[in-house]
């Protein structure tokens, strides 16, 4: 500006962005004031540096992870030392909510249990039915962190209710079936025939997924329950459509 150059992380918290062998590549910078800027910028993406394939905390984590076989998975810097400071080490973030292609073959090589920890409010939630069909792509084993109605992010769960509850939380896990089943009973009042139809319609991807008969079977006397809908009515729709 007329007074001269400024750094572009003025005023922030400076968190160094590390490549898989720990080398530092970039930075990223949240805002400390609550003002209209954006609350997180990086340092430009380069031959060193590219977002969709940095995974915040990942070459200080692969030890435990090794050790344990489970990764947590969440969205930004303060989620991680959230995990750290309730005794789990094995964390990694993604730096928002866009999980990428390049991110499952980083976390395929550690051939261990993911567990999808993103935030509980619709933003986060959303993000892992997304999550799901690249991981499944990949042939991944994962299971789900079960928020059930908190919308808050672990940060906010450890500062508002202690490091015990918030450990608590992140074993509190579900399947993907039982996860996507939920995810979309939220969004759906069941309140008319093509209502119903259309819950159906959104769980077909899942069903057609799923190899084990038995999950298959269960996930539609699930659906069946919910919608006050016959199994063998259920069945004969999926396979018209």
């Amino acid at each position: 500006n007329n007074n001269g150059f400024m750094d572009r992380f003025n005023g922030r918290v400076i968190f160094p962005l590390t490549d898989l062998n720990g080398n530092v590549v970039a930075f990223s910078g949240r805002r400390i004031n609550d003002d209209k800027t954006s609350k997180y910028i990086n340092s430009n993406e380069n031959l060193l540096f590219n977002k969709s394939e940095c995974l915040y905390n990942y070459y200080e984590a692969k030890t435990y992870i090794l050790q344990t076989k489970v990764v947590y998975i969440v969205e930004g810097f303060m989620d991680v030392f959230a995990l750290f400071r309730a005794g789990i080490r094995s964390s990694v973030a993604i730096m928002g909510t866009a999980f990428t292609h390049e991110h499952a073959k980083i976390l395929k090589t550690l051939k261990c249990e993911l567990r999808l920890c993103l935030d509980g409010d619709n933003a986060g939630q959303k993000a892992i039915v997304a999550m799901c069909k690249i991981l499944d792509e990949h042939q991944i084993n994962y299971r789900i962190v079960d928020y059930k109605d908190d919308l808050r992010d672990p940060d906010e769960i450890l500062n508002q209710d202690g490091k015990e509850n918030l450990f608590t939380l992140l074993n509190r896990l579900i399947t993907k079936s039982q996860f996507v089943l939920s995810y979309y009973a939220k969004h759906n009042k069941f309140d008319s025939t093509e209502a119903k139809k259309q819950f159906i319609k959104d769980l077909v991807p899942m069903y057609v997924s799923l190899k084990d008969d038995v999950e298959k079977d269960l996930l539609i006397q699930e659906i069946s329950t919910r919608i006050n809908v016959a199994s063998s009515t259920i069945l004969n729709f999926i396979s018209k459509l």
